[in-house]
């Protein structure tokens, strides 16, 4: 009689089915989260454009009755025709004062409205990426009171009232504005939900000096249901934080539709980045949320040095913007113009790839021609053409910026500013525009304030020696 015995290392198939079946349910995960998140995103952004579309259509009636009006006039003899001058005049006026009020409200609640649905699409995207921790905080100098205060209307102010508890605070340390703004809104959301309808919801911050912790508390009255609340003892601190829980005496079927309850969850993700912790106690007066945190406060260099709303360039600055979409070569050139770049020393570049190779050969001239001016130059990272042969060709901005910077002189290339421009602000994408250009200029809408402070610091830190 004979034995054989066969011996196989299955070692290596049983990682591969190990890291198959990881790889699986990480899957399985990321699709149910981006369920959760774009259910509520949907109905955000969805609400957001319908609002949008009817100021446009507002806008739209405001123009349509003012010639319907001005035609009537003109059919019932109202102006003399005679004279011309004072025909246009009244004209003028007829016109401007039937859309001036109208049209300039419109306007505003359409830019308010925009803002926000771009505000809640970035902020959900952040929050996917903290789900998958993924997102590194981005922390910067950030003014906490001022960035706190700014998130409230200046007609809901008396409903959301803000406190600074400790006066030695210092007015900037260093925060990631996203997060801090995200863990705030789910905070003021979850005081409205959890308390009395149409009740104050009250923010006050505070700051130890010695321990560095910083403490962010938004506290509600009692609202409905709140003694079924206090029933629940600590039971009900777990409930709000768990993934995909609520407060049962809260849940609605008209709610489940548009959310999965885990705005609080990511909340205390988001705390959890800024390496803090979130809780929310319930007493019989009301609800306290309690977010902290450990926040250095901000060195001198990272302060804004003076007012950014006086911030101009110097004259004689030129201003380069290279991009290959029309509408955003149109935005660059009116954040040149915000600061106060002459149109005769501004080049908008990037309608032809051509344009992009021969960058270099743009700005020489300059230098040789101007020289004491200095420049700032707005490159986009993502260039993409159509090439003769129906080819697409894509382009790294910061690439190409970091070969012209390479191929002038160290003299030359002390006299730019050169930024990269993209909607990818991660912490890696950040450090490699640093690395290739001088900055990082993010994209979003060119309001001048904000233009302003994006600016100011990087030129005055390019420059500072002169």
């Amino acid at each position: 009689d004979a034995l054989v015995v066969v011996l196989r290392d299955v070692t290596e198939r049983v990682k591969r089915y190990d890291a198959e079946r990881r790889a699986h349910l990480e899957t399985l995960a990321r699709q149910r989260d981006a369920q959760a998140i774009n259910r509520f995103t949907r109905h955000e952004v969805k609400n957001g454009l319908l609002a949008s579309m009817e100021l446009c259509d507002n806008l739209k009636a405001t123009m349509g009755g003012v010639i319907t009006s001005v035609v009537k006039r003109i059919q019932r003899g109202d102006f003399d025709f005679q004279d011309q001058t004072t025909m246009l005049k009244d004209l003028s006026e007829e016109v401007r004062s039937a859309m001036s009020s109208n049209m300039t409200m419109s306007i505003e609640e359409l830019d308010s409205t925009l803002s926000q649905v771009l505000g809640t699409v970035m902020a959900e995207a952040m929050a996917r990426d903290v789900i998958h921790q993924v997102y590194v905080p981005k922390l910067e100098s950030l003014d906490v009171k001022e960035f706190l205060t700014k998130l409230t209307k200046k007609e809901e102010t008396r409903r959301y009232p803000f406190h600074v508890k400790n006066t030695e605070m210092p007015t900037y340390l260093m925060m990631d504005c996203q997060l801090l703004r995200y863990i705030h809104r789910n905070a003021v959301s979850n005081a409205c939900k959890y308390g009395k309808i149409g009740g104050q919801v009250v923010t006050t911050i505070d700051y130890d000096v010695e321990t560095r912790i910083f403490a962010m508390k938004v506290i509600n009255e009692a609202g409905e249901g709140h003694d079924d609340i206090l029933s629940l003892g600590d039971r009900a601190n777990e409930m709000v934080f768990a993934e995909g829980s609520r407060l049962k005496v809260h849940q609605d079927a008209d709610d489940k539709l548009i959310s999965s309850g885990d705005g609080a969850w990511i909340m205390s993700k988001c705390a959890q980045t800024l390496g803090g912790t979130c809780s929310i106690g319930f007493d019989p007066s009301g609800t306290t949320f309690l977010f902290q945190c450990c926040a250095d406060p901000a060195p001198a260099k990272a302060i804004p040095a003076g007012d950014a709303s006086q911030f101009q360039l110097p004259p004689g600055t030129w201003g380069i913007g290279i991009d290959d979409s029309k509408i955003q070569r149109r935005l660059m050139e009116r954040i040149l113009l915000q600061l106060n770049v002459d149109q005769s020393k501004m080049l908008l570049l990037g309608q032809e790839p051509n344009e992009v190779y021969l960058l270099s050969e743009k700005i020489k001239p300059i230098l040789e021609q101007d020289p004491t001016s200095r420049i700032l130059i707005l490159m986009d990272e993502n260039l993409d053409y159509s090439g003769a042969d129906a080819k697409q060709i894509f382009l790294s901005g910061s690439k190409v910026m970091e070969e012209v910077l390479n191929d002038l002189s160290p003299e030359d290339e002390s006299r730019l500013l050169a930024l990269i421009r993209s909607a990818n602000d991660s912490a890696n994408d950040v450090e490699k525009y640093s690395k290739r250009a001088h900055g990082f200029f993010p994209k979003g809408p060119a309001q001048r304030e904000k233009v302003q402070e994006t600016i100011m610091p990087l030129w005055t830190a390019r420059f500072s020696e002169n």
